[in-house]
């Protein structure tokens, strides 16, 4: 099952330009997943001008993750669907996969050192 931690879209932080901050709180378990993203995933744009999309961007993902592959694997091949299918420079392209293991941490390195 996948949750949306929707929260308004917000400015750059860090950066010192005094951009208001907006926080969002949600109560994770272990075995959950968390996924950040930046606006270049899904403005990434095909030859047509079509966007990759926030829909197959998820759907993606979910099907990827769906028990079949690792973290690392489904970021890995998110990371060369995008590109795939934006001809060009992508811009502001950023994900974060991470999972909550819980007394499992050595398990988040995946050549187990």
């Amino acid at each position: 099952m996948a949750t949306e931690l929707a929260r308004p879209s917000a400015g750059p932080t860090g950066t010192g330009l005094g951009l208001p901050v907006t926080e969002r709180r949600e109560q994770l378990e272990p075995g959950d997943h968390l996924l950040l993203y930046t606006d270049g995933i899904v403005q990434a744009r095909d030859t047509r001008g079509r966007e990759f999309g926030r829909g197959r961007f998820i759907e993606f993902v979910l099907r990827q993750h769906s028990g079949r592959h690792t973290l690392h694997e489904t970021l890995r091949r998110l990371m060369a669907a995008v590109p795939d299918h934006h001809h060009g420079a992508l811009d502001d392209v950023t994900v974060l996969l991470t999972e909550w293991r819980g007394g499992h941490q050595q398990e988040l390195i995946p050549w187990g050192t």
